[in-house]
């Protein structure tokens, strides 16, 4: 590939930064390094709200291609898909999802029904017939809008008597909308599914295992799990490749149902599909994430160098992909 003008954009991150936004910062500086050393010529973004300084920014630099890390403005993932949307109006090629398939799936609510209109099957929510189980149904609260376990920890997973005063001190102590899923209690993955020439390839499926749990002791993927990297829920909850073999019914139909997911939502370059399995065994979705995160260390990552993608590949993958999506979308040129 030739050398190419490339902007890197993210979100702007305080002095502070929390476990996410610093990962978004080593997501930065991981994928600069692969660019640079690939001999393209990168230019970092840290974006805000003042799209004024964006566009004379973009129009300065006049790149080939925008990077896009964007996982959040000022805090908020809801502005994700305005953001995407600024750039392609700009007639920019950026990498990862439209700004439409962003916007649909980045609101779980929104999210379930195109996925209950296709009956892709899912935990209801409460309010809705709870699946069928042994015991007394459970909960979890759940953002509506922001993702990363955002809010998440082992006190979010309630019993029905205490949803709704759950929801209502989430809102006023984090804010935003928020609502309860049924509880799923069995085996979780993450199914990575990553665009090339030939159309979406289903990378290696990976499975979070739940070491050291015991009985009825609730199993959850929550923010500690995720970005404390020396907290006991993240040492308790590490990730593995199980082989197909040993149960390639249910392999085929994480597989069938994530590529369900990704033409649902006409996804592209990079997304992710999380599932639980019900009391039965069931895959159900938990999320369809059209911005998966891109450290080297993260799953998608990881799911690509099972499948023989070194991480300098992926990331000229998803710039080539990037180049070629965009030149389909026919965005009004720079002037």
């Amino acid at each position: 590939m030739k050398a190419l003008r490339i902007v890197l954009a993210y979100g702007e991150v305080g002095q502070n930064p929390s476990p996410d936004q610093q990962d978004t910062l080593n997501q930065v500086d991981s994928i600069q390094s692969v660019l640079r050393s690939s001999g393209h010529e990168v230019h970092l973004l840290a974006l805000t709200l003042n799209l004024g300084l964006v566009d004379s920014f973009l129009r300065r630099i006049n790149p080939d291609l925008v990077f896009n890390l964007v996982e959040s403005i000022n805090g908020l993932a809801t502005f994700v898909p305005t953001v995407t949307a600024f750039f392609e109006d700009f007639g920019l090629p950026h990498t990862g999802c439209s700004s439409s398939a962003l916007r649909l799936s980045g609101n779980k609510l929104t999210s379930r029904k195109v996925l209950q209109n296709a009956c892709v099957p899912q935990a209801p929510i409460f309010g809705e017939k709870p699946l069928p189980t042994k015991s007394t149904p459970l909960w979890i609260v759940k953002s509506v809008d922001e993702h990363a376990s955002f809010g998440i920890d082992q006190t979010s997973v309630v019993e029905s008597s205490k949803v709704a005063q759950k929801i209502s001190s989430m809102s006023a102590s984090l804010g935003g909308n928020w609502f309860a899923e049924q509880y799923l209690p069995g085996r979780e993955f993450n199914v990575s599914i990553l665009e090339t020439l030939e159309g979406p390839k289903v990378l290696p499926v990976a499975e979070i295992e739940f070491e050291g749990f015991v009985g009825n002791e609730i199993r959850l993927v929550d923010y500690a799990a995720k970005w404390n990297t020396e907290s006991e829920a993240f040492l308790q909850t590490p990730r593995r490749f199980p082989q197909k073999c040993f149960n390639p019914q249910l392999f085929e139909q994480l597989e069938e149902l994530s590529l369900r997911c990704w033409n649902l939502f006409s996804l592209n370059g990079a997304a992710r599909v999380d599932f639980r399995l019900d009391e039965g065994g069931q895959p159900r979705v938990l999320e369809v994430n059209a911005n998966p995160c891109l450290s080297p260390d993260a799953g998608f990552s990881a799911s690509a160098d099972q499948a023989g993608i070194s991480y300098p590949e992926l990331i000229e993958q998803l710039v080539e992909i990037g180049l070629r999506n965009s030149s389909s979308f026919h965005f009004p040129v720079i002037t």
